[in-house]
């Protein structure tokens, strides 16, 4: 195992060791639209390359469900 010395010997001195506790993670932006571009995914693996949404097309279709308050 190779552990920095300079870092066994900081923890080592310690009279008492605390663990850092992780970080509570926020909602993930995309879970309200997981759905929606899931759907799309499946409907563009049965078109034509050509007739496929890009990401930006994606992206700004997104853009005006929200603003219209679609989802």
């Amino acid at each position: 195992m190779e552990v920095d010395p300079r870092t066994v010997s900081k923890y080592a001195n310690q009279e008492e060791f605390r663990r850092k506790r992780k970080q509570k993670r926020k909602a993930r932006v995309m879970d309200s639209v997981k759905q929606i571009v899931d759907k799309w995914i499946k409907e563009d693996l049965k078109k034509k390359k050509k007739y496929k949404r890009t990401a930006k097309k994606c992206g700004s279709s997104l853009k005006t469900m929200v603003k219209t308050q679609v989802i």
